[in-house]
């Protein structure tokens, strides 16, 4: 559907509706890779030694850097180390 047809299909008030559940309910790769990384938190938590510092959520969010032109489209960063929480 191109944003013309949406447009004349759909309300302003549909379109303010929609906009209001968004805000309050977000979607999109960020917020997926949110859940993931919270997930793996509380998957390794357990896992930590007592007394031992416990990852934070931003140690499981990847790293997104742009590429240059002709470059894989993988992701980039420092993977954790696992010793580093044991």
């Amino acid at each position: 559907m191109t944003v013309g047809e949406l447009l004349r299909r759909v309300s302003s008030q549909e379109m303010t509706l929609w906009k209001l559940y968004l805000d309050d309910e977000p979607i999109g790769f960020e917020m997926e890779n949110w859940r993931f990384a919270m997930l793996a938190k509380v998957m390794t938590d357990p896992y930590i030694k007592k007394g031992s510092k416990k990852p934070d959520i931003k140690h499981f969010m990847p790293k997104m850097q742009r590429h240059a032109e002709g470059e894989d489209e993988s992701i980039r960063g420092d993977p954790i180390d696992p010793r580093e929480f044991i």
